[in-house]
């Protein structure tokens, strides 16, 4: 019963930073952020949590989960010694507002709450090719959306050029794939491959 309660308060918790961040977003006028893989992830996740349905949780841990940890380090690393990894939260160190700034925490919210959800609930192995494809749908809708409907200067998702200090010598998109897709089979590993989230 205790571990059930505080499931319930942390899909809570995660459920309302996600609507916060898209209500900033909306705000601010700056629509395009909506978009954003961890947003959007951080209400599904909420939910899976919520439910207790592990496959939701781990569909959108696979999208989300190394990205987030990307922006942690980097955080963490001009934080205590002043230098960035991967460039890719100066942002939040420039001209960001103090709401801005409070929300873009939710990085650690989208990197632990799926663990420990995780870890409490437990995963079977039998539809875990199924949660893959399901990412992959998501990713790709997004995606295209992200493409469509927001600006090349704002990089939703790093959907127009990379966020990374390194590139592919392929056309963007095909970069993208490949270090999305990296991304989410090291994630998909990390579930699957371990006895912390499987059930046995």
């Amino acid at each position: 019963m205790e571990d059930d309660l505080k499931l319930k308060i942390l899909a809570v918790i995660v459920i309302i930073v996600g609507i916060l961040a898209i209500l900033n977003s909306i705000y601010t006028q700056q629509y395009g952020k909506m978009l954003w893989f961890c947003y959007i992830g951080l209400i599904i996740i909420g939910v899976g949590i919520l439910i207790k349905n592990p496959y939701i949780i781990a569909s959108q841990m696979i999208i989300t989960f190394i990205p987030s940890l990307l922006w942690i380090i980097d955080f963490t690393a001009f934080s205590f010694f002043n230098f960035h990894v991967f460039d890719i939260t100066t942002y939040f160190f420039n001209s960001q507002s103090l709401t801005s700034r409070i929300i873009s925490f939710e990085h650690f919210l989208v990197v632990l709450a799926p663990l420990y959800a995780l870890y409490k609930i437990k995963i079977l192995n039998k539809y875990k090719w199924k949660i893959f494809l399901f990412s992959w749908i998501q990713i790709t809708i997004i995606f295209i959306l992200t493409r469509l409907l927001t600006s090349y200067s704002d990089n939703i998702n790093c959907a127009f050029y990379t966020c990374l200090p390194f590139d592919f010598p392929f056309p963007y998109i095909i970069s993208w794939v490949i270090v999305m897709f990296t991304y989410n089979i090291a994630t998909f590993l990390l579930i699957f491959k371990t006895s912390f989230f499987v059930k046995n």
